[in-house]
């Protein structure tokens, strides 16, 4: 028995059910604009975030070790316990750094992933 493509009339084994569902061929997939301006709205927040968070984190890296000979030299009125906590929090200020700057590039890569994403056309 030899076996053709899918003609009725030389085939006995043929049937339209298997013919048809082998044809089939997946529609391609479009972006709706609902989902890509949802997207965009919330991949710029999470980026705005994380900057905000960086620079945050920055600013107290450099503050601690500003405060704390302040407050000595100038006797302001700090309880002792904050005072300790803000120079333990001077001696690790590197800590605060690392974070910030983590933070700042992750807010980078979201905004370039973001834009990657979003660009209708496709890399090449």
């Amino acid at each position: 028995m030899q076996i053709t493509d899918g003609d009725p009339s030389t085939n006995p084994n043929w049937s339209p059910i298997v013919t048809a569902a082998s044809n089939i061929t997946p529609a391609p997939r479009g972006r709706s604009g609902l989902s890509s301006a949802a997207k965009a709205v919330l991949g710029t927040a999470l980026a705005l975030f994380l900057a905000l968070v960086g620079i945050s984190f920055v600013a107290l890296a450099g503050a601690f070790p500003i405060v704390v000979p302040m407050i000595q030299e100038q006797h302001l009125p700090v309880s002792a316990k904050d005072l300790e906590l803000a120079k333990a929090f001077a001696s690790v200020w590197w800590i605060f750094a690392v974070a910030g700057f983590a933070t700042l590039v992750a807010a980078l890569v979201t905004a370039v992933k973001l834009v990657q994403h979003l660009d209708p056309t496709p890399a090449e």
